[in-house]
């Protein structure tokens, strides 16, 4: 029962963390003209900024790499 209740805090803290890195992500990845409304076209836009930042699986980064992370939360 303590790895369900562990498991329930940790998923409460990760989705309330979603907004603020969001804007971050808004902020500090994504160009002003960024289509950020969660639409096809803006996860289309958001492969590409990423493939144009990590061309190849050579350039692959992990999840401790802040744009990576943000990307994750916005394709929820």
């Amino acid at each position: 029962m303590a790895d369900n209740e562990d498991a329930r805090h940790e998923r409460h803290l990760w989705v309330g963390e979603i907004p603020e890195v969001l804007r971050e992500l808004r902020a500090e990845e994504l160009a002003e003209e960024f289509p950020f409304d969660f639409s096809v076209g803006s996860l289309e836009a958001l492969e590409a900024h990423l493939l144009a930042e990590y061309p190849s699986a050579g350039s692959k980064v992990g999840m401790e790499s802040r744009r990576a992370f943000c990307a994750t939360m916005h394709l929820g």
